[in-house]
């Protein structure tokens, strides 16, 4: 057999740095102040409480580095290439390894396997996200299994079954079994590793011509089915080049607790800011993936970053028509929303438009009195 090398993703943050650091009730950090921290990595901005240097992250577990060996510079969290961080979801779009098996020639006729596999692990205040994330295995007769680790293990996978790339799925289609196959992945994770248990080394089970199979967790919609995918050695893989080239969703919280209950009958623009969302016109929302965690948004109508002193800023709807209509009147901006001051003859719709007065049935009955009876 052929060494197998592994690929591999490691992690390290440490939870008792970043539970030691907890910000529930505490005033905000002297680094959403500071102006020396840098706002951009390459392509990828930089937003508290996320920071590159001490000082400048809200807590050990997010500060992120900035790798300016490579071209253009890469946003790293250990050794994970940071894509975006998007503050309203609370996620983090990072890259990960696809993963492969491929049945390569041997001495005397024999066919060995040549195998790469993927382990991510990570540490609060991230898990990875059950519901932007599928599971995807791709080839022939194989199965792809994922071991993940939320406090218990989990284990789940899938099989792709076809006699030949004729009888695979078309092209665009779902991978639903024929040529490639999904499952779903649970809440709460922090460790998964991508293997594999390859059907494709048993000879009832050799496709010719189907070197090798794929597997991967990326983002949902990432993956579309392609026949030619199955066809030669390594040719999904090479599409994209070397390198972590997988999209993988992370969720991230402030893990220091939940948000309080708002009282009932009492809005939530009248609570004072809780914790890490110091931001007038800001509030605190539990995160759905994690039982510990919470993060900021800003207010219907407004937008910025909750997480800094008056980060969340007034949106002027007037600006975006498209997105906030004032059919048949003019914008009127109003502090965290608009009006729609209807012109002369038309009266309010109830929906941030305005209708006419008179219905056409009636303006054509005026239209017709008028013309039989001209003044």
């Amino acid at each position: 057999m052929l060494a197998m090398p592994q690929a591999v993703l490691l992690l390290a943050v440490s939870c008792a740095a970043v539970l030691a650091a907890g910000v529930s009730g505490q005033p905000v950090s002297p680094a959403a102040e500071r102006t020396n921290c840098p706002a951009k990595c390459g392509d990828v901005e930089i937003h508290y409480p996320f920071g590159v240097g001490p000082g400048c992250s809200v807590d050990a577990g997010f500060e992120v580095t900035c790798n300016e060996t490579t071209t253009p510079p890469s946003l790293q969290l250990g050794n994970i290439i940071i894509a975006n961080i998007t503050l309203e979801k609370a996620q983090m779009v990072v890259y990960t390894f696809l993963t492969y098996s491929c049945r390569v020639p041997g001495s005397n006729n024999t066919v060995d396997t040549q195998t790469n596999s993927m382990e991510l692990s990570v540490s609060t205040p991230f898990l990875v996200s059950p519901s932007d994330n599928v599971f995807t295995s791709v080839g022939c007769n194989s199965l792809a299994q994922l071991v993940g680790h939320s406090g218990t293990y989990y284990h789940t996978g899938c099989i792709t079954t076809c006699a030949s790339v004729n009888e695979t799925a078309d092209d665009g289609a779902p991978c639903s079994g024929h040529g490639c196959c999904e499952a779903s992945i649970m809440p709460g994770l922090f460790l998964v590793n991508v293997s594999w248990s390859d059907r494709a080394e048993e000879s009832d089970y050799h496709v010719p011509g189907n070197l090798c199979q794929y597997a991967f967790v990326a983002t949902k919609g990432w993956y579309k089915f392609r026949k030619n995918d199955l066809v030669g050695n390594l040719t999904f893989a090479k599409r994209f080049g070397e390198g972590t080239v997988v999209p993988l969703v992370l969720d991230w919280s402030i893990s220091d607790g939940r948000c309080p209950p708002v009282p009932q009958g009492v809005d939530k623009a009248n609570i004072d800011p809780y914790g890490a969302c110091v931001s007038t016109q800001s509030y605190c929302v539990n995160a759905s993936n994690s039982a510990t965690g919470y993060f900021c948004n800003c207010f219907e109508g407004y937008t910025g970053n909750p997480y800094i002193k008056n980060g969340c800023k007034n949106i002027n709807e007037c600006l975006n028509k498209n997105m906030y209509p004032c059919h048949g009147g003019r914008c009127h901006d109003l502090e965290g929303d608009y009006e729609c001051k209807c012109n002369f003859g038309r009266r309010d719709d109830g929906n941030k438009g305005c209708e006419p007065v008179l219905s056409k049935a009636a303006v054509a009955v005026i239209g017709e009195a008028l013309y039989v009876c001209p003044m």
